[in-house]
């Protein structure tokens, strides 16, 4: 299944590109994030991924790790997670 692409823009004060993520895939993200860090932690870090990493590409990362194919993304996603509190 593919991440749903919501929006997009150019104006580089809004996302670039918003997906949908399966309910059962963003509450494995939950559990896994929330054994380790805050609960308003793990929202941003959801939200890290809905908007910077198609569904197919998270689930590649999750399969495989870092690969050629998913490193410029996956970079994107923590730049952008990179901003969530602590």
């Amino acid at each position: 299944m593919a991440g749903l692409l919501l929006t997009e823009s150019d104006s580089p004060s809004t996302e670039r590109a918003r997906y949908v993520y399966p309910t059962s895939a963003v509450h494995d993200i939950r559990s896994s994030c929330e054994k380790r860090l805050k609960p308003t932690t793990c929202d941003c870090v959801v939200a890290a991924f809905e908007s910077t990493m198609p569904f197919a590409t998270y689930q590649q990362f999750a399969r495989e790790g870092v690969t050629q194919e998913t490193r410029d993304v996956v970079h994107s996603f923590q730049l952008k997670s990179a901003n969530c509190p602590r």
